[in-house]
């Protein structure tokens, strides 16, 4: 009896677990080896693999973002790709090369998965089949196999380079201009709406404001400081009032955010 009970205390001492069939084997590009935080430095050996190919891409949160472009080249040193998304010419006898690029520039950890559209000068027809799967951005398929160019260097737009340059340039110096030295913060962000409501009539003289070369604002900059010449004593009322507006302005959102003002604002 002694035995018994031992038999039936080892039997319930055991769990049984249920056989599980295998599931099928997927084909989503988003498999183990791709982290939330993008794709492992292993990965890029595919991407580098697939240059000139079609390829889409997904990236991680925040962004969240789908590209598909021509893969142009994979850095191994930098762990970035770069990727032309410019559309295909609609003449599948145009060259990519000569037509203008928009070029994408993604870190690798910024990758959740990629996937091979189609092969370079096969747009038309998908390059991958069940056995050419990406699992976590890594090639099954070996594609070095093949003869795979690099793609060529689509067409720069110089001059409209030239002229975002010169944009970016003049914006710094417009923006250099706008900046009081050693002014008050208040000062400073009185000036900014002033300069936003009156059209960029306004300039700095020293440490004072001068508004459409007519009405000048001195330090502390209360509507008490307004002056104006002779002529143009008719304007001083009307800034009075738009001064006295903008300063209670300045002090709620400094007392909303608990910081004084320190730049010009976005909007209106």
């Amino acid at each position: 009896m002694a035995e018994s009970g031992g038999k039936r205390g080892s039997v319930s001492g055991k769990v049984a677990t249920p056989k599980t069939a295998p599931g099928p084997a997927s084909s989503v590009s988003t498999a183990p080896s791709a982290t939330p935080s993008g794709l492992r430095s292993e990965s890029l050996n595919g991407l580098r693999a697939a240059l000139g190919a079609r390829i889409q891409v997904k990236t991680v949160q925040p962004d969240n973002k789908t590209l598909i472009g021509v893969l142009f080249t994979a850095d191994p040193i930098l762990n970035i790709i770069a990727i032309n998304c410019s559309p295909a010419p609609p003449n599948p006898a145009t060259s990519l090369s000569s037509q203008p690029g928009n070029y994408h520039i993604i870190p690798l950890k910024h990758i959740l998965s990629f996937q091979i559209l189609s092969l370079p000068g096969q747009e038309n027809q998908p390059a991958r089949s069940d056995n050419d799967s990406v699992i976590g951005g890594e090639l099954d398929h070996d594609w070095t196999a093949g003869n795979v160019n690099a793609p060529p260097i689509s067409r720069i737009d110089i001059k409209r380079l030239k002229q975002r340059e010169e944009k970016a340039v003049q914006k710094q110096k417009d923006d250099e201009k706008k900046k009081g030295k050693g002014v008050s913060p208040i000062g400073q962000e009185l000036f900014y709406s002033l300069d936003k409501m009156y059209s960029n009539q306004t300039r700095w003289a020293d440490d004072s404001i001068i508004l459409m070369d007519s009405v000048r604002i001195d330090p502390p900059y209360t509507s008490e400081d307004v002056k104006a010449p002779k002529d143009k004593q008719h304007m001083v009322p009307q800034i009075k009032k738009v001064v006295d507006g903008e300063r209670r302005k300045i002090a709620n959102r400094a007392q909303g955010t608990g910081t004084p003002p320190v730049g010009p604002r976005k909007g209106g």
